[in-house]
């Protein structure tokens, strides 16, 4: 019973995480180009990030500070405030659910050896 329920939490959890990375890749490109015209300096400070052509692990973790610490909403920019705290929350739920899917794929797979 209970690897029944855990493959079917495997299942949903595994589309809720596909649905929510195409949700973030669509998001990103229009906060790159929202930061590129509204706040050039933040975006340069951050190596011009971009989808594909840019994407380094530098510049990755300088994004993702950015979003995810108060930078954001002390340039006084509402509409980038928002847009930065929805994929705060987007990341921060993603994290969750992909750290509990490991977990019960881990324990189901350690329950049944």
């Amino acid at each position: 019973m209970m690897e029944a329920f855990a493959g079917f939490f495997v299942i949903v959890v595994f589309l809720v995480l596909g649905v929510m990375v195409l949700v973030w890749f669509r998001q990103l490109p229009k906060l790159f180009a929202y930061l590129k015209e509204k706040h050039p300096d933040e975006y340069a400070a951050m190596g011009k990030p971009t989808l594909v052509m840019n994407n380094t692990p530098k510049n990755n973790i300088s994004f993702l500070r950015f979003i995810l610490g108060n930078r954001p909403s002390q340039l006084g920019d509402p509409n980038l405030a928002t847009k930065c705290a929805f994929l705060k929350k987007l990341f921060y739920c993603y994290m969750a659910l992909f750290i509990g899917l490991v977990v019960v794929v881990v324990g189901v797979g350690s329950a049944s050896s």
